[in-house]
């Protein structure tokens, strides 16, 4: 069996589900004896981002992040945020009127 490496999530050891609750022929689950996380085996489990993807996705969260302020401080916007989490930073859009749609559209180039 593979080496499994530590949790992504919490960062617990991994194991496999044993044997007898396995189909005959298939790879053994793997899951985390810490938060419980799973993988249907020990490829998917060990399946990491490299840190260019990682950098790429967060550069694009914070692209969709600003352009999602500019629609809230839009005077037409009907935006209401909530903040949430435990660090009050997070934010949940409850309602979005049609002109921020369109906002959004324009400010993405796809507005005829």
């Amino acid at each position: 069996m593979s080496v499994l490496l530590l949790c992504p999530f919490c960062g617990g050891e991994a194991d496999y589900l044993p044997d007898r609750l396995m189909a005959p022929g298939a790879p053994p689950p793997v899951f985390c004896d810490g938060c419980h996380a799973s993988a249907l085996d020990a490829e998917a489990w060990n399946q990491r981002s490299t840190p260019a993807e990682v950098a790429a996705l967060r550069a694009e969260v914070e692209r969709l992040r600003e352009a999602l302020e500019r629609i809230a401080n839009h005077p037409e916007a009907n935006v209401v945020l909530t903040d949430y989490g435990p660090h009050g930073k997070q934010r949940v859009w409850t309602t979005v009127e049609q002109e921020a749609r369109a906002a959004l559209a324009k400010e993405m180039g796809y507005e005829g």
